[in-house]
């Protein structure tokens, strides 16, 4: 297998399913070899539950975007409740 055209992964003898991981810049990936009946087929997926630098930023950043729907949803939800009772 390549990455950017730099020979990554270099297996000849799978007989069985395998899974290789590996990262491309900052993001894991893992490579899952299959066998279907007499054929390999693959699937390449990033690991986003690994605690990697990229993972631990991105959990942050979806708490934070979680936080500020609320405090919008506070706010628009307060601002309605303020103009019915006036």
């Amino acid at each position: 297998m390549h990455v950017n055209g730099d020979p990554v992964i270099i297996d000849f003898s799978i007989q069985e399913e395998k899974e290789y991981s590996f990262y491309v810049g900052p993001a894991l990936f893992n490579l899952h070899f299959k066998k279907n009946r007499r054929q390999f087929s693959y699937e390449l997926i990033q690991d986003e539950n690994t605690p990697t630098q990229l993972n631990l930023a991105r959990k942050q950043s979806e708490k934070q975007d979680v936080l500020y729907m609320c405090v919008g949803a506070g706010v628009v939800l307060g601002g309605i409740l303020i103009v019915l009772l006036l």
